[in-house]
């Protein structure tokens, strides 16, 4: 049976994994929005959605790229450092163009005013929260994708060392368990926090979350080689949403025990195990139409990077331009006219980002490179260039 995590590599979507990244992006910018004008207090409870996106993000992350892993290794194609630089390669393709963007667009435009190039260098190269927190509150929502490429380094890059020595089996099990083992033992090592330092200390910090994507990774492995526990984790799907359910009024409750030790420990592991037996059921899922329900779900879920990095540059532009215009008495406290606004401008900048940006780079990805898809780069080059040199 040819696996639906190929299948939607090659571009045959699954849409029932273009739900879940339709949903995880959508509870992003719920979240970020709802903390802006004066929404009713139910409205602001749903704030918690962006920690429950992005948790729902790592795990299919992990699931596709432990998919296209293990792909690899079935075709014997990942068992030297040449294969490890080509999967490198392709990975840095598809998320580096566009993060440089957002860091260019964030030191030019960002909450805090104009930043040099230098300003926290350690951006570059993805180090803003590997073992310490975010400071200056300076483009805080990349410490996702901090975490993403520093697993997409060292997750494989110890797969093949133990692959070399071991069986199949073996070294993906090992690999797994020291993955676990880092980022529980980091969590254990902590002291006791209170919720905002917490956050920021060991939510929001590498070390402590690569078991968040390692869940991910973990359910592609049952789906290859597990069928049967794959399909009886497919039939539980109540209770898997009673206990998703569960961790939704844990959040709207106030994240009840969030400052006690043991939550601190394990209570962001339980969540991504919680939240990858999501997988099973969803990813069963098929089209049966091609309404606008379903174009909508498919065209979130091809943008949804670029709606997740570019989405505060909006709030910034749209606050910045309704002081300007004498409009932000009028219109920044009604919410009813605001969040609309934001959104719709949510998605002109999302298009335009993905299709300047992430889709020529796709192109040079995953075809020749011909001189079509060369200058297709144009764009990005001059956006780039203006964002350095004249912005």
């Amino acid at each position: 049976m040819k696996s639906f995590v190929t299948e939607h590599q090659n571009n045959k979507r699954i849409f029932g994994l273009d739900i879940i990244r339709t949903l995880a992006i959508l509870f992003v910018l719920i979240a970020h929005t709802s903390q802006h004008s004066a929404p009713p207090e139910w409205l602001k409870h749903f704030g918690f959605l962006g920690i429950i996106g992005v948790e729902l993000f790592f795990v299919l992350s992990g699931f596709l790229i432990g998919g296209i892993l293990l792909k690899l290794i079935e075709k014997d194609m990942f068992k030297t450092f040449k294969d490890l630089r080509v999967f490198w390669k392709r990975r840095w393709m598809r998320t580096v163009p566009l993060y440089i963007v957002a860091l260019l667009a964030f030191l030019r435009f960002d909450y805090h005013g104009w930043h040099p190039l230098t300003f926290h260098p350690e951006y570059w190269l993805f180090l803003q929260n590997f073992a310490w927190p975010i400071t200056d509150d300076f483009f805080t929502l990349s410490w996702s994708l901090s975490v993403e490429e520093h697993f997409y380094l060292w997750f494989p890059s110890l797969l093949l060392i133990l692959y070399i020595f071991a069986s199949k089996k073996v070294a993906f099990y090992t690999t797994v368990l020291m993955f676990l083992g880092i980022s529980i033992s980091y969590r254990i090592s902590l002291p006791h926090m209170d919720w905002n330092e917490f956050n920021f200390n060991s939510r929001m910090v590498v070390l402590a979350r690569l078991d968040a994507i390692m869940f991910g990774v973990l359910m592609v492995y049952v789906h290859k080689y597990h069928k049967r526990l794959w399909d009886k984790l497919s039939s539980l799907i109540i209770l898997w949403l009673l206990l998703v359910l569960g961790l939704f009024v844990w959040y709207y409750k106030g994240t009840l025990g969030i400052t006690t030790p043991i939550i601190q420990t394990f209570g962001m592991t339980i969540q991504a195990f919680l939240l990858s037996l999501l997988l099973p059921w969803f990813s069963n899922i098929k089209q049966k139409s091609n309404g606008f329900l379903f174009k909508g779900v498919v065209l979130t879920s091809k943008i949804s990077y670029s709606l997740y990095l570019g989405h505060i540059l909006v709030i910034i532009f749209i606050n910045t331009m309704l002081s300007r215009f004498g409009l932000y008495d009028t219109i920044y406290h009604q919410f009813y006219y605001l969040y609309p606004l934001y959104f719709i401008c949510f998605y002109i900048l999302a298009l335009f980002t993905y299709y300047t940006v992430e889709q020529p780079f796709l192109g040079l990805r995953d075809g020749e490179i011909t001189k079509s898809r060369i200058l297709s780069l144009i764009p990005f080059l001059i956006l780039v260039s203006y964002l350095i040199f004249f912005a």
